[in-house]
């Protein structure tokens, strides 16, 4: 097996390794050796495609929850010492509010790990559309792909598209409309 990605936590490393034209990969922990590079495997998990993408958006929906990171936690410059600026202080109104967001509901972790099993549950019903895509995105000129990710950068907004497809017979009416060039 190949190595995927490979990501430090603590003590251990979270490897996934595969092989790109398999059907799955495997989700390994493995210790950290002495020299800080992944050593023996702790833990196995063989996963296929649609577990790794409830993998990640569980992931995602962590990290979206977290709250944003600043510039300077993010600076690695190499030669410079690593001096956290000071905080400006939270008033006792603001501290206040924040304790009233935190225990307004102890069911909330509830609710997101529902969110986003309902999410993968939607990307599984939908893989096959993704998959087409995909094999779209591998054989269109690149004005064809850029005016289908413009249609989906509109979609992503929420407003409807200014065009609409029905599937099945259409009644007489729409489809005297269609012929006049009428919007559905």
């Amino acid at each position: 097996m190949k190595e995927i990605m490979s990501v430090a936590v603590g003590q251990v490393f979270l490897c996934i390794e595969g092989r790109p034209s398999s059907h799955h990969v495997e989700i390994r922990v493995r210790e950290r050796k002495e020299n800080g590079r992944p050593g023996r495997t702790i833990g196995l998990e063989v996963e296929r495609r649609s577990g790794l993408f409830a993998i990640a958006m569980g992931m995602l929906s962590v990290g979206g929850s977290l709250p944003p990171e600043q510039a300077f936690d993010q600076n690695e410059t190499v030669g410079t010492a690593r001096n956290t600026p000071h905080r400006i202080p939270l008033r006792q109104q603001e501290w206040d509010l924040l304790d009233g967001m935190r225990s307004v509901d102890a069911g909330e972790p509830q609710r997101s790990i529902q969110a986003v099993k309902a999410m993968h549950r939607k990307l599984q019903r939908r893989m096959h559309i993704v998959q087409r895509c995909v094999q779209l995105m591998e054989v269109l000129g690149d004005q064809d792909a850029q005016q289908i990710d413009l249609l989906l950068t509109l979609a992503a907004t929420g407003r409807p598209l200014p065009f609409s497809i029905h599937v099945g017979p259409a009644s007489t009416s729409d489809q005297d409309e269609s012929r006049r060039g009428l919007p559905h």
